[in-house]
């Protein structure tokens, strides 16, 4: 018995000290996220190109629909960043043309609020349903045999992530398990970087945080919850042209634990580190193009449904800034 607790405990050692993946070879890191879904589209080979640009606009479909419910119900970016995370793991579980997206969403958001509220107002399964029915259909939800239908297959839905994800479904405060957020480390880095005061960096790199859940490459283990807010406050520091970081950037990883003296390849060297955030950039300069020149449309069997327009009207990311200066920023 000490001896597989003692094994447990390296393990978890182990796993929190080489937590930190350098970006070596893009293309294969890629292909190897790409192909964590190959079993889901019924496939032997590798996903081509037309499978996973549809794969990929259904998603960025279903994350605007989380924005958007999230933003009717007053739920936190906390709340709406915790649900894509849900919705992703359990995608990449599962064979997808099993499930419907947006139930899935529904349910992931039904576990959010009861696992960790933070909605200015009590919440019912009931409001979800007639937030998500209304955004969908641009219709009421009638109390009738349609709505317990309804409501039953979002709680079966639940039920079947719980069980898929197997109850690890909380927020993570530590390095126990559970669901790790970036927004804590944002709010701590901001603090030690004295930035909390500048409203316009704090609420830049919560955006540019939050707009990374739309792109897939950007996950862990590649992309670690901290690293993540970090790149995010340096991105928004040179959108911003704001030149206040006091410490120099090779001391600050050092200080993060992000490199370390002793090259024994349990951390990052500095240009490891400066290659990921410059990776960071390009995928969400990517993004911004596709948002600015090709924004995804969903249809419906409602011709005045205004999803659509809500949609697109949140791809607005950078508050109170043009799309066309986000353009010539990351043309730089």
């Amino acid at each position: 018995m000490n001896n597989n607790n003692n094994n447990n405990i390296n393990s978890n050692i182990n796993s929190n000290v080489n937590r930190y993946i350098p970006i070596l070879n893009l293309d294969q890191i890629e292909k190897e996220i790409k192909n964590n879904f190959k079993i889901n589209f019924n496939n032997n080979t590798d996903i081509n190109k037309e499978e996973w640009d549809d794969f990929n606009l259904k998603f960025k479909r279903v994350v605007f629909f989380v924005k958007r419910v999230c933003e009717l119900l007053s739920l936190s970016s906390l709340a709406y960043f915790h649900t894509i995370i849900l919705f992703r793991r359990f995608i990449s579980k599962v064979p997808l043309k099993d499930y419907n997206f947006y139930l899935v969403a529904m349910s992931c958001i039904l576990i959010c609020v009861k696992v960790n509220p933070s909605s200015i107002i009590a919440m019912k399964v009931r409001d979800i349903l007639n937030i998500s029915y209304y955004i969908l259909t641009n219709e009421k939800l009638l109390i009738n045999d349609d709505y317990y239908n309804f409501k039953d297959n979002v709680i079966d839905m639940e039920k079947k992530v719980l069980i898929t994800l197997e109850f690890n479904i909380s927020i993570s405060v530590d390095n126990s398990i559970g669901v790790k957020l970036p927004h804590s480390y944002l709010f701590h880095f901001l603090l030690f970087l004295d930035f909390e005061k500048d409203h316009l960096v704090s609420q830049i790199s919560l955006n540019f945080l939050n707009d990374s859940l739309l792109i897939l490459f950007i996950q862990s283990p590649y992309f670690q919850p901290e690293e993540i807010a970090l790149y995010s406050i340096f991105l928004s520091l040179e959108f911003t042209k704001n030149e206040g970081l006091k410490i120099d950037r090779a001391q600050l990883y050092s200080l993060l634990g992000l490199t370390n003296s002793n090259n024994n390849n349990n951390g990052y060297n500095n240009n490891d580190i400066d290659n990921k955030y410059n990776i960071f950039k390009n995928y969400l300069n990517n993004l911004y193009l596709e948002i600015k020149f090709s924004p995804p449309t969903i249809t419906t069997n409602n011709e005045n449904n205004n999803l659509t327009n809500d949609i697109n009207n949140s791809l607005n990311i950078i508050h109170n800034t043009g799309s066309e200066l986000i353009q010539n920023f990351f043309k730089k």
